[in-house]
């Protein structure tokens, strides 16, 4: 299964979790208005861990990637105490990451089979409204 993509340009992009808490990663008159999350569960080879986090972090590969596309608010990179991992990536809305696809589809597959030697599984959560 293939993993989500966002596009604000990762340096420039707000941090979720800064001072001012979660808000603070949808900033803006279209906080919460069809804004979405798409959040993903990965478990990964102890080998891997550095290369996933390094690909997978807010400033990583996939979020350089999602970058290149409008409405891209961001990701974030979780670890829990059991080693798994989860990546959650908002967009202002479904259609602005229906858009990157269609138009970075190629890249994101690419990046895909590049990291799929590292985890031992990988589940789509889910896609989720921002409530605000």
């Amino acid at each position: 299964m293939m993993r989500p993509i966002p596009t604000q340009a990762p340096e420039t992009r707000p941090r979720p979790f800064a001072p001012g808490g979660p808000s603070a990663l949808f900033p803006g008159s279209d906080r919460g208005l069809g804004m979405i999350a798409l959040i993903w569960r990965y478990e990964v080879l102890d080998e891997a861990r550095p290369a996933f986090e390094a690909t997978y972090a807010p400033t990583g590969a996939w979020a350089q990637l999602f970058s290149r596309a409008e409405g891209y608010r961001g990701t974030e990179l979780f670890r829990a105490d059991d080693g798994s991992y989860l990546t959650l990536d908002v967009w202002r809305s479904r259609a602005d990451f229906d858009a990157f696809l269609a138009a970075h589809r190629a890249e994101y597959e690419a990046l895909d089979r590049s990291t799929e030697a590292w985890t031992a599984s990988e589940h789509r959560i889910g896609e989720y409204e921002v409530l605000g």
